[in-house]
């Protein structure tokens, strides 16, 4: 949601619920129904704005710009909360050493 403007995200929510609306019976039925819509919303951000994000990068912008906790954070993602730590870690990482003008690896 952050990278898309405001409108556009608010677009990008719609059209997630309208997703599970329609297939209603799949969304309730997966191991992790919120995973389930967080894939669906990412798929179609990506889509909009033409590029794809990591999961790393997808954790950072969930904690860093959209202040959920790391158990919130993992129960949207489908996974532990060590699996979270590790990501936002990984992320941290990779922007220092963006910032140092470094590779990532």
């Amino acid at each position: 949601m952050a990278r898309l403007p405001d409108e556009e995200a608010r677009v990008a929510v719609a059209h997630t619920c309208a997703l599970i609306a329609a297939g209603w019976p799949t969304a309730v039925t997966r191991p992790n129904p919120a995973a389930y819509a967080w894939h669906l919303h990412t798929h179609y951000v990506s889509a909009c704005t033409g590029t794809s994000t990591s999961h790393e990068q997808d954790t950072a912008l969930t904690y860093d710009r959209l202040y959920l906790t790391i158990d919130r954070i993992a129960t949207l993602a489908g996974t532990e909360p060590a699996a979270v730590t590790a990501r936002l870690a990984t992320a941290s990482r990779r922007a220092r050493r963006r910032a140092w003008g470094r590779p990532s690896r």
